[in-house]
């Protein structure tokens, strides 16, 4: 098809300008330079899926040429028009390897442009046989690239594929028991008391370095509250340090005569790779502060090692290509549990001994009855020209920026590194290599709390379980959560949530926010407890301050503060929690509570509840008023007869109007007072007269 084939002409085209790094023809794309990712995983594949499906079928072995190539021109299209990142690029590559492996190829077909709304209904049969859990994912995915296809008018008829299934996302989650219990906490989402206190023992008591480093890690996950993987990339130069200020200027101190500092930590936002700083509490720097402390010293060996092989791109070591070593001085670098392992290590690698002898001092058990006691030696080079190729990539976090991607830390930059092998606490036969420097990851902390059972955890080392003798465990993003809690019920506003956890939708509090009900309503209760009603106000006036009290005075409060100043957002506040309630052109102080009002904002007809507040922007207001009034009577004068019920309205409204503002009677105190003391009250008006131009 016509279409088809410009299609992939263009995105080829323009794939082989802008990067030159991948070869087109390629199976199996590293996208680093690409479409960088944090994760270790860099790759997007072209070959066929594996399924648990295709077990008694034949199975595909090669994609064929014209739908891997229209698998490649989609994944550079999205990237190129939608800006998708990696993850999605290859959640969407995998669904086509999965058109074609489980649906195409059974069926003879390869053709792209034979696509039709059957294929992606059986892709979807597929997905649900195979009994995948978000199912619902797979399903919009599958949807978004059928409605591209359409959209590209790639296929000879339109696919016009709906799935009709609904999200099943945890925000969205209900539970299905009816909550019967005040004390009751969404458990699920938050550590429990045994958890914090199993990981208390075990942060003050490190089984050795490499494990205090992945300790001091989460103990910065735990004091942040930020994502799992903006921890893993804090700066090795993190800390900010601020001098608080008093408003002439000058340096506050404490009783001790000591400035007070406000400590923050830089680190970048797991979304647009933003620069941010996370500023802590008096409470949470101590524990921050040991943390990064400790990190500087445990790390230095790695960082030391980085350093070198980011300056030297084809050295492992400083040792000389041409110097003979033995397996001694290898094993500080390699770290076998014995050298008949190391051995075998070089041996599988290609390294052969140049030479050997006997060491009757090492006496390592080989079998029953037998001794391994062999020293070889090697050729540095030899090693150096093997290993350099397993090198990780120090240059790995990148980030886009005007379409060119750059390296926005080096691994000798980062704060939590490690030597590779160095949280394998499980895994049987696992050795540290000591020239393989790299960042502490996500799966590694995740694995250390218990989400991943390939890693021992910290718990299992020590032998500690819950209360009822279950596995502990937690996820990275639980501490998160947590925190987020502890936000909600310690009176924080919602900006000032998302702010301290570097979120951009306020919207998302909701969903960290885990109080039970018995502390979701604590706000009601306390203020039925008041024993006056100035005791009220007082609560209200602090509620209102703090955030703590939701609503519309709330937000006109805030936005009073924000766009006027803190003393015209004050001065609203003090007499609308005196029942004294702000309408556009004065205040009210009718309890409305009691009995709505029956002339609404017909206040300069003569109401006995109009107050004057004295404020400045009033005064404005009401000028505006008269000037509006004025040109409605201009122009009610030319369609309205002289002694219309109207026009005599009108003509009250403006002449109560005038004489206030040109016999202004407010003080320099501006307290409230009563602008017409004289009239009736509004609301006692007869049953059958309400209308606010109805003589009593």
């Amino acid at each position: 098809m016509r279409e088809l084939s410009k299609f992939i002409d263009e995105q080829k085209k323009y794939f082989k300008e802008s990067v030159p790094t991948i070869v087109w023809d390629d199976d199996r794309w590293d996208v680093s330079h690409w479409i960088p990712n944090r994760g270790e995983d860099r790759y997007i594949i072209f070959q066929p899926i594996k399924s648990k499906l295709i077990k008694s079928r034949k199975i595909c072995k090669i994609i064929p040429l014209e739908f891997s190539e229209f698998m490649k021109a989609l994944a550079v299209y999205m990237h190129r028009s939608r800006k998708t990142g990696f993850m999605s690029v290859r959640n969407y590559v995998n669904e086509l390897r999965r058109m074609y492996s489980l649906v195409l190829f059974i069926r003879g077909e390869s053709a792209p442009s034979l696509l039709s709304n059957w294929h992606f209904e059986q892709l979807l049969r597929t997905r649900k046989e195979e009994n995948y859990k978000n199912i619902y994912n797979s399903a919009a995915n599958i949807k978004l690239i059928a409605d591209l296809i359409d959209r590209l008018n790639i296929c000879e008829t339109k696919i016009n594929f709906q799935h009709g299934l609904k999200s099943k996302h945890h925000h969205n989650s209900l539970k299905s028991n009816i909550v019967s219990n005040d004390n009751e906490r969404d458990i699920d989402k938050l550590p429990s008391l045994e958890f914090f206190q199993a990981y208390a023992y075990c942060t003050n008591n490190p089984i050795n370095e490499n494990e205090e480093i992945l300790l001091r890690t989460i103990d910065l996950l735990i004091a942040l509250g930020q994502r799992g993987n903006e921890v893993t990339v804090i700066p090795y130069d993190c800390i900010i340090e601020k001098y608080n200020y008093t408003d002439s200027g000058e340096i506050i101190n404490d009783g001790h005569g000591k400035p007070i500092m406000t400590y923050g930590l830089k680190y970048f936002s797991e979304k647009n790779f933003e620069p941010k700083i996370h500023y802590l509490s008096d409470i949470d720097w101590p524990f921050a502060k040991r943390a990064i402390d400790r990190l500087k010293i445990l790390t230095k060996e790695a960082r030391n090692v980085a350093l070198f092989q980011e300056g030297n791109p084809d050295r492992i070591w400083e040792i000389k290509p041409d110097a003979i070593i033995s397996d001694t001085e290898i094993s500080k670098y390699l770290q076998f549990k014995t050298f008949l392992n190391l051995h075998t290590y070089l041996r599988r690698k290609g390294v052969y001994k140049v030479s050997s002898d006997a060491d009757h001092d090492r006496n390592e058990k080989f079998s029953s009855n037998r001794f391994y006691n062999y020293r070889y030696y090697y050729r540095a080079g030899d090693i150096e020209n093997v290993l350099k190729n397993d090198l990780p990539d120090h240059f790995d976090f990148r980030s886009k920026f005007d379409s060119k991607v750059e390296t926005v830390l080096k691994t000798s930059e980062i704060l939590s590194i490690r030597f590779n092998g160095a949280f394998q606490f499980k895994i049987r036969g696992s050795h540290l290599k000591k020239i393989f420097p790299h960042r502490t990851t996500l799966p590694e902390i995740n694995g250390a709390l218990g989400s991943k059972s390939v890693y021992q955890t910290i718990f299992e080392r020590r032998n500690l379980t819950e209360k009822d003798g279950t596995k502990l465990g937690a996820t990275s993003h639980s501490f998160r959560h947590w925190r987020n809690t502890i936000y909600q019920l310690t009176g924080m506003s919602d900006v000032q949530q998302a702010l301290a956890l570097g979120r951009n939708d306020i919207s998302q509090n909701k969903y960290y926010q885990h109080e039970t009900l018995k502390e979701k309503t604590e706000n009601h209760r306390n203020f039925l407890r008041f024993n006056n009603n100035q005791e009220k106000i007082t609560y209200l006036q602090k509620g209102i301050k703090n955030g703590t009290i939701k609503g519309s005075i709330t937000n006109l409060y805030e936005k009073i503060r924000k766009e006027q100043s803190a003393r015209d957002a004050d001065e609203f506040l003090t007499i609308h929690a005196n029942s004294l309630h702000i309408t556009p052109f004065g205040g009210c102080t009718h309890d409305f509570s009691q009995n709505p009002c029956l002339k609404h904002l017909q206040c300069w007809n003569g109401c006995s509840h109009l107050h004057r507040t004295g404020t400045e922007n009033e005064t404005r207001r009401l000028t505006e008023l008269l000037s509006s009034l004025e040109k409605l009577k201009e122009k009610q004068a030319k369609e309205l007869q002289e002694g219309s019920v109207w026009t005599s309205d009108l003509n009250s409204k403006i002449s109560n109007l005038r004489k206030v503002l040109d016999n202004d009677t407010i003080d320099n105190s501006k307290k409230p007072y009563q602008v017409f003391p004289d009239s009736q009250y509004m609301q006692n008006i007869g049953k059958d007269k309400t209308s606010s131009t109805t003589d009593d």
